[in-house]
């Protein structure tokens, strides 16, 4: 085997040109598709085992996994081997790729606390919350729905490629079932849509629109509905509902427009229907004026008449509906577009009711 080690060779072969390089000693490993290649690493790691008895060592290939049990809050042990492990390494001349070691915690208890990091040569670890380990999805959970949507996915991309032009077979885009009731575990554990997408594979807008389902109707089944998919999206319901709640003369023709330029095209039936469903009203612009002119004409000459009257005769006047928008411009108070419903009583005999001035600028 010194030999072996002292007076190997390899040579190097471009795979486009075919050029092959002349034989060269090789000074430190074994060469790749070298027979006793597998056998000189294994006998290399031998003696990388680990040194207490709640840890344990996985070797295959060139990665290594180290598995502790931690009780009773106690990670001195896991910590320590870990250390050991990298020591070990590095006298032995072992290079250890920090940026591709993960950490992984699987603690099943209701009450979970926060976990420090695993520090080596004063880089940190990144705590993942699944890995895949020899071909496996392992969750921090021990849930295998991951995995098998992975195989899932991995067994469609198969199949797809497999297929002939003329097959009528379709990749299917609706998620599994496990695959949403997942994402609704990992929401209720406190992690975020972007956490749950990166995770799952999914997006996250598609992470998003099926935590709002599991919210509305506590379910991620699909629900039974008849008729055409609505012509307004969730966003586009709150923003026209926002619109009116906070301008609610806003007419059915402005929220129209305001749909359009969002890429959203509907009428305005569409859009009473979504404000009623709302608790709203729909509102239209105004064809006729509420006062013609002599209307106008005939209510200012009647205010005009009763600027004068005494304190005694207003006492018998009911006001109702009194609206008054004033618009400070300087040292000048505007009264525009006053509204007044006037019930005149008579002291001697109820008299006719008399409109006041309306929706005019005086």
């Amino acid at each position: 085997m010194v030999m072996y080690l002292d007076r190997v060779t390899f040579m190097l072969q471009q795979a486009i040109s075919a050029c092959r390089a002349g034989h060269n000693p090789s000074r430190n490993g074994t060469p790749q598709g070298c027979v006793l290649s597998p056998m000189l690493y294994t006998l290399f790691m031998h003696n990388c085992v680990a040194t207490h008895p709640n840890n344990f060592i996985v070797k295959f290939a060139d990665g290594t996994t180290v598995i502790g049990l931690i009780t009773n809050n106690d990670e001195t042990t896991y910590r320590k081997e870990v250390y050991e492990l990298v020591t070990w390494r590095e006298a032995n001349n072992l290079t250890l790729n920090i940026g591709k070691t993960k950490e992984m915690v699987v603690d099943m208890r209701r009450s979970k606390r926060a976990y420090q990091p695993q520090m080596i040569r004063d880089a940190e670890v990144e705590i993942v919350g699944s890995y895949k380990f020899l071909g496996v999805h392992i969750c921090e959970d021990l849930n295998w729905t991951e995995n098998t949507v992975k195989l899932y996915k991995r067994h469609l991309s198969t199949t797809s490629n497999s297929q002939t032009p003329n097959s009528t077979m379709a990749k299917t885009k609706e998620l599994s079932k496990d695959t949403r009731n997942k994402i609704v575990d990992l929401h209720q554990a406190g992690k975020t849509e972007s956490a749950i997408g990166k995770q799952l594979g999914v997006k996250k807008s598609t992470v998003g629109a099926i935590i709002r389902k599991w919210k509305t109707y506590k379910t991620t089944d699909n629900l039974p509905r008849s008729g055409a998919p609505r012509k307004i999206s969730p966003r586009g319901v709150k923003m026209i509902t926002r619109t009116v709640i906070k301008n609610p003369r806003t007419t059915r023709g402005d929220l129209v427009n305001d749909l359009q330029r969002a890429g959203t095209k509907v009428t305005k039936a569409t859009i009473s229907n979504t404000l009623r469903r709302q608790g709203l009203k729909s509102c239209s612009a105004r064809r006729v004026p509420l006062l013609k002119p002599v209307h106008v004409r005939a209510r200012l000459k009647f205010a005009r008449e009763h600027l004068d009257d005494p304190e005694e005769d207003w006492e018998n006047v009911i006001w109702v509906e009194v609206f008054l928008d004033i618009i400070f411009r300087g040292c000048v108070v505007e009264i525009r577009y006053a509204t007044y419903l006037i019930v005149y009583i008579m002291p001697r005999f109820l008299g006719p009711i008399i409109y006041g001035v309306r929706d005019q600028k005086f």
